[in-house]
């Protein structure tokens, strides 16, 4: 075993990268770099049937985009298949392992059967069995064959799992793996052993399901004279039901998280503090901080809880966080994918003489977008925000919006009306002149500020409740302010007209 720790995080191509298996990746990550050692990154993509195209790129962008670098070049199983094959002769020769000729159809009757007399479904041994000679007759007929591992059938197995300690398997449980398929490919059981010990992996964290074959790849690593890694099978982690966590009762990928607008920071923080602790009241961690603090013997045996509730907290954490210009960094990519109209080269705020006179359409965007931050669990939630703000339909107005206890709609008229003459010709157009020249008018007639604040509102928003209506008017900018002020006027006239 090398002295610099070395771990790796081996995926397969079947989708998008699960939550489960980024939270894998990340431990695997931290622990090397806490050592200041490597960390490898393996697709294992010899199961072609299962595998999905595109899902290695995915993979790839997802571990990037959390900041998980790997080291060296990715390996792909699939480009390494003469190398499987020569280790699976290898414990051939050595009597550690047999060809086994047995067709589907014969391995189909001997499911059914151990079913029928509730036995589990394992390999009853026919070929372990096979005398030399019809061997030899299968092999010149050209016969195909897998090669399963030839299992000790008594006694007991005792192995290590850092978490758990020393683990003891009687052998009769296990049946006899297939390690190399007919076709040539091999089976997780020999090609992650094979891997791990070339390229010296010290350290393997991987999910807790892989226990019960523990004694399997140790007795392969027996077989070939290599030593054994140090294995840490983590703790499962459960949805809010109490059932494993699975992208077929949710959606659990990590895309799905970056689409709904999650933060890398909240996701990492999430997931580091699923299974390990550092201790019992820090809970907010950046990666540079997770690699500082991270060891194998503060992770938990026991399984976690998948709380949505509790990456939403962290997401808003970071969210409020972000100093402004990453935070418009953050954000355009959302704006863009709900608001596509804005971000036309056609659209008028993009126009040269627009851009030099006033914001252009993204950054209108942006700038009320920001304005909504605190209100967020995730940027996914601005479509609903902004989407008043950001039509560029009429606008309008339900009667019931106009019911408040504080106001009535002749005092909201003569609010909008004021307003209107106020802002229409108001110069210049900034924070600071706009704030000002509100208040100054609800002084001015000796209002409560609220009577100005409120019907601008509902004026610009449609709505009761936002953030600073003096801040969207400003930033919705003085013609679009006064065009929904007088729409709002109209509207409000009307509906009195209508009840008179």
């Amino acid at each position: 075993m090398s002295d610099q720790v070395v771990t790796r995080f081996a995926p397969s191509p079947t989708g998008d990268l699960h939550m489960g298996g980024l939270r894998t990746a990340l431990f695997s990550y931290v622990l090397a770099k806490h050592h200041h050692g490597k960390f490898y990154l393996r697709i294992e993509d010899t199961d072609y049937k299962r595998c999905q195209e595109g899902s290695s790129d995915a993979i790839l962008s997802a571990l990037q985009w959390c900041g998980l670098q790997w080291d060296g070049e990715v390996i792909y199983q699939s480009d390494r298949l003469a190398l499987y094959s020569r280790y699976a002769h290898m414990l051939l020769s050595k009597g550690l392992a047999y060809r086994c000729f047995c067709s589907e159809e014969r391995l189909e009757e001997v499911r059914k059967k151990h079913m029928a007399q509730g036995l589990r479904r394992g390999y009853d041994g026919h070929c372990r069995h096979l005398s030399s000679k019809d061997m030899a007759a299968h092999i010149k007929q050209l016969k195909p064959y897998v090669i399963r591992l030839k299992l000790p059938k008594q006694g007991d197995v005792h192995v290590e799992d850092a978490l758990r300690g020393t683990i003891q398997f009687p052998w009769q449980q296990l049946e006899d793996f297939i390690i190399l398929k007919a076709d040539g490919f091999p089976t997780y059981h020999l090609a992650h052993v094979v891997d791990d010990a070339l390229c010296k992996v010290t350290h393997v964290l991987r999910g807790s399901e892989w226990i019960s074959t523990l004694p399997v790849h140790d007795f392969i690593l027996q077989g070939l004279g290599w030593p054994s890694p140090v294995y840490v099978h983590l703790p499962l982690i459960l949805d809010s039901e109490g059932g494993k966590l699975s992208k077929r009762k949710q959606a659990v990928s990590v895309q799905a998280f970056q689409d709904q607008g999650y933060l890398k920071e909240a996701v990492i923080n999430f997931l580091a503090l699923l299974g390990w602790s550092y201790d019992d009241k820090t809970t907010l961690f950046s990666l540079d901080e997770l690699i500082k603090q991270f060891s194998i013997g503060r992770v938990s045996k026991s399984a976690a809880e998948f709380s949505v509730e509790k990456l939403d907290y962290f997401n808003h954490h970071y969210l409020v966080s972000l100093p402004p210009v990453e935070l418009r960094q953050r954000l355009a990519p959302f704006l863009k994918k709900a608001f596509s109209h804005l971000y036309r080269s056609d659209h008028p705020a993009c126009a040269p003489e627009s851009m030099l006179a006033q914001q252009t359409a993204q950054q209108r965007a942006e700038n009320l977008a920001s304005l909504y931050v605190s209100r967020l669990k995730h940027l996914s939630e601005l479509e609903s925000y902004l989407a008043v703000l950001l039509s560029e339909e009429p606008m309008v107005y339900e009667a019931a919006v106009w019911q408040h206890k504080k106001l009535n709609h002749a005092t909201s008229l003569m609010s909008l009306e004021a307003m209107i003459a106020l802002l229409d010709g108001l110069q210049p157009w900034t924070q600071e002149h706009v704030e000002a020249s509100l208040k100054e008018l609800a002084l001015k007639h000796d209002w409560k500020v609220f009577t100005v604040m409120m019907p601008l509102r509902i004026a610009l928003t449609a709505s009761q409740q936002s953030p600073s209506s003096a801040l969207i008017a400003y930033y919705l900018g003085q013609e679009e302010s006064v065009k929904r002020l007088k729409a709002a006027y109209a509207s409000l006239q009307a509906q009195n007209l209508s009840e008179s």
